[in-house]
């Protein structure tokens, strides 16, 4: 079995709640349908943040991609009380898919941290709430290329 290593070479932090993307809307134009996402929606400004934090990097990866995401969100009010987290509090959020949100931030990176999201050989996520009342949630995005090959 061979194992690719990889080495840390940009880290992206974008502040706000992840945001996921939505499935397209469709619209019938003549005899030809068209799938949209409606311009008004926040994960056009959500890709914008990621596309300007990939670009402050001045990094282009060639070759095989590594990427790990970390999607923090927001816990709701109901999580808290005077004292702090409530018992009941999940330890994870049930709302927007991992690959959901990771879809928006890789096609955000697509012609700017790399070619096209077809180069991600591997990755891994973490998807999960603040622990700090006051923390709106972030996004982290790490990207590697591919260093060498190991038996």
């Amino acid at each position: 079995m061979r194992r690719v290593l990889w080495k840390l070479i940009a880290e992206l932090y974008i502040p706000g709640p992840p945001i996921a993307q939505p499935r397209p809307r469709l619209a019938k134009r003549g005899r030809f349908a068209h799938a949209y996402v409606p311009q008004t929606h926040p994960i056009h400004e959500y890709r914008r943040l990621i596309s300007e934090a990939a670009k402050e990097t001045g990094m282009f990866f060639k070759g095989a991609v590594h990427i790990e995401f970390e999607f923090i969100f927001q816990r709701p009010k109901s999580h808290w009380n005077k004292s702090g987290l409530t018992k009941k509090a999940p330890k994870f959020p049930s709302k927007s898919d991992w690959d959901n949100c990771a879809k928006g931030a890789q096609d955000a990176l697509n012609g700017i941290a790399f070619h096209d999201d077809n180069q991600v050989v591997s990755g891994s996520f973490f998807r999960g709430y603040s622990d700090d009342r006051d923390q709106e949630g972030y996004t982290k995005i790490r990207i590697s290329n591919a260093k060498k090959r190991s038996g």
